[in-house]
């Protein structure tokens, strides 16, 4: 599990540096809706009615999800933001491996 980890926080580094993304619950909904995203990350404290629509319409439009064992404020630290981040919609994986760990 810890191996896990390591390289999906070194992997979503590489997808921030080399990718593009868009964060934020409601942002990311947005981009799910219009089937832009090619995944999703959300943290496992997502406010709960967010979740369900985020990954009904991720379902609805086959999107992989990714759940973050951790908090919004730990993606957000992640991601080398000073604020909570409660879901990411990847839209380009760039030279990151995260697509290949997000669908295990």
């Amino acid at each position: 599990m810890l191996s896990q980890t390591i390289s999906f926080e070194s992997e979503l580094k590489r997808l921030l540096k080399t990718g593009k993304v868009v964060m934020g619950a409601k942002e990311s909904l947005g981009v799910v809706r219009n089937g832009k995203a090619k995944a999703v990350i959300v943290s496992t404290f997502l406010k709960e009615e967010l979740k369900e629509e985020l990954l009904r319409h991720a379902e609805l439009s086959e999107i992989a999800v990714y759940e973050y064992g951790g908090s919004g404020w730990e993606l957000g630290t992640l991601c080398g933001k000073p604020y909570m981040i409660s879901a990411i919609a990847i839209t380009d994986f760039g030279d990151s491996r995260l697509e290949q760990i997000i669908k295990r």
